[in-house]
Order: C-alpha cells, then sequence, then structure tokens
C-alpha cells in the first residue's frame, strides 16, 4: 500500500479490525494510536509486535491481545516479564488460558514462556 494510505486512520483502522496482522504495515504514528491497535489485537494479538513500545506495556491492550492469542506474550513489555511492573495474574491467566493451541501451556513450576521464573 502507499505510504500516503499507510498513514490514514481510517483505512488503517478498517484493515485492522479484519486483518490485524497488517499493522506491520501502519505508519508508525498509527502503531502507537490506541485505538488502532486495540482493533488490531483484537483481531489478531501477535499484532501486537508491530504496537509502539507504550501500547506494548499497555495493560488493556495487553490483556485484549492475550486474550486473542496467549502467545502474544512474546510482545508485551512488563507484567512479569522482565520485572519492570508486577506480576499480573490476569495476563497470566488469559495467556495459559487458551486450550486450542492459541497459547503456551502453564509450567507447575512457574515459570514464564519466554523470560525465565516468574517474579
Amino acid at each position: 500500500a502507499s505510504k500516503s494510505l499507510r498513514a490514514d486512520r481510517e483505512v488503517v483502522l478498517t484493515a485492522m479490525r479484519t486483518y490485524g496482522h497488517a499493522l506491520r504495515h501502519a505508519s508508525m504514528e498509527l502503531r502507537a494510536d490506541r485505538e488502532v491497535v486495540l482493533a488490531a489485537v483484537n483481531s489478531r494479538g501477535q499484532a501486537l509486535e508491530y504496537a509502539s513500545e507504550a501500547l506494548r506495556k499497555d495493560r488493556e491492550v495487553v490483556l485484549a491481545a492475550v486474550r486473542n492469542n496467549g502467545w502474544a506474550c512474546k510482545y508485551m513489555i512488563g507484567f512479569g516479564t522482565r520485572g519492570e511492573q508486577e506480576d499480573d495474574a490476569e495476563i497470566w491467566d488469559a495467556v495459559y488460558s487458551h486450550r486450542d493451541g492459541q497459547g503456551p501451556q502453564r509450567d507447575s513450576s512457574g515459570p514464564s514462556p519466554y523470560y525465565g521464573p516468574r517474579p
């Protein structure tokens, strides 16, 4: 898509509702737009990878992403992954709640799937 389409908020927002992974093609400004990113992660949780750093730390955005696909936890920042924020039980419950292969399975020892032992 052209640079002007990638920066057109309405075009991108409409695209995110059906194909969230296309967030990777959006302008950097729209990757930091909370409404656009929420639409993307509600469509495809792993679109969190392409969100701005600030939104990868945003609890509501992260929770929407991991509820859609537990593997989106790979892209969140904080929430017990690197000790930057408190461990968040609701986030981790959503990560591990998937039984359809759309998320990691809980290990009885409690490590997060990518970042070592949980605090």
